[in-house]
């Protein structure tokens, strides 16, 4: 956490001259939990309140713009094995020129494997602490007007306390790509990249390297309706005993759809991502969510997820798993900065080799306050 304090201290002097403005934002959540763990055939119910607390805190320039934003999280169930205490530090600065600019994004996060295992490697049975931390540099040029070209570093730092035996390892990952765009007309822009990528966890000796091409179009439909498609192929080459290279494909499709009473958001992707269990993972998703105003100050959320999980080498199937959820939120308004949420979620799991999935129903009610900005 110290390096991330000390790349912001060195950012102009003159952006730091310019005015800060602050927007705090809190939530308050009531839950009722009957399987918070996700394990198969449990029928404890666990009761708990969740809360919120952080602050964007902004300041630009005429060329810069720096953001910070600490976030501060308490977990209290009815169990003293889950409370949890959770801190986050989330950074961004950004810095353009006559026809360049660069990019700075940097992440702190301190939670436990109940919130941050859930999206990828699913392991959330024990709660342990989860430490991680993010730097990623950017640098774009522009060209002409028509033509830019962009290279993006991602370094991730990943580690657990006291997680043996759980399937959990600490893992660095390293990314970098070179893409350049063509801004093809005022409602397309196409961009070609090449990647390459390296996941090290040394607590299993698993070392892979990727690389690979992938093509991606940006387009505004129309004025209600935009959408962002990529396809790519990726070839792996594992130094595990026994592993076989892989190769595959992957692609990503976003659309949003506006309309009088809301939007629509549908989501479709095939990635291949760093897990907790020290391995690439091959992460399917669908996802489709449903923005409605069904009344005035009266908004409601649908939302369902389908994901599939595959370790891509033939030797290990262990992390293979299915998993579904879907949510339900009716929110009441109460002035621009209040809001009170009401909301049901269904989760579904299994994972390979597993006799019985594992179910969850959470019922939520939550106090929302998002506060307008505010210099100072």
């Amino acid at each position: 956490m110290a390096g991330f304090f000390c790349v912001i201290a060195v950012i102009s002097p003159r952006l730091w001259a310019a005015e800060w403005s602050a927007r705090p934002s809190a939530d308050a959540r009531a839950e009722y939990n009957d399987n918070v763990q996700l394990l198969p055939g449990h029928v404890e119910s666990t009761e708990g309140m969740v809360v919120n607390a952080s602050v964007n805190l902004q300041r630009a320039d005429e060329r810069s713009h720096l953001r910070l934003t600490p976030t501060l999280r308490a977990i209290r169930y009815n169990s003293d094995s889950l409370d949890s205490n959770d801190q986050m530090l989330d950074g961004e600065w950004v810095r353009h020129g006559e026809r360049g600019g660069w990019q700075l994004n940097a992440g702190w996060t301190r939670d436990t494997t109940l919130t941050s295992e859930l999206e990828l490697s699913g392991l959330i049975q024990t709660r342990k602490r989860h430490l991680e931390r993010r730097l990623a540099p950017s640098i774009y040029y522009v060209l002409s007007p028509r033509h830019s070209v962009r290279m993006n570093a991602d370094y991730t730092s990943v580690s657990y306390v006291d997680a043996q035996f759980t399937g959990l390892v600490n893992y660095n990952y390293i990314s970098t790509d070179l893409s350049w765009s063509y801004q093809w007309s005022e409602r397309i822009e196409a961009t070609s990249s090449i990647f390459g990528n390296r996941l090290d966890a040394r607590a299993i000796d698993n070392r892979t390297d990727t690389g690979g091409v992938q093509l991606q179009l940006n387009a505004a439909f129309t004025e209600r309706m935009d959408g962002e498609f990529s396809v790519g192929l990726r070839h792996s080459d594992d130094n595990q005993a026994g592993s076989k290279n892989s190769e595959g494909w992957l692609s990503n499709l976003h659309l949003t759809r506006k309309d009088s009473r809301g939007q629509w958001h549908m989501m479709a992707s095939r990635t291949v991502d760093p897990s907790g269990t020290g391995v690439l993972v091959q992460h399917d998703q669908l996802d489709l969510t449903r923005e409605q105003n069904v009344a005035q100050h009266w908004n409601m959320s649908v939302n369902a997820h389908w994901s599939a999980n595959q370790d891509p080498r033939s030797t290990v199937i262990n992390s293979d798993r299915r998993y579904r959820s879907g949510t339900l939120r009716l929110s009441r308004i109460l002035s621009p900065t209040w809001r009170v949420d009401a909301t049901y979620a269904y989760a579904w799991q299994r994972y390979a080799g597993q006799m019985d999935p594992a179910e969850q129903n959470i019922f939520m009610l939550s106090v929302n306050y998002s506060g307008m900005p505010a210099a100072e």
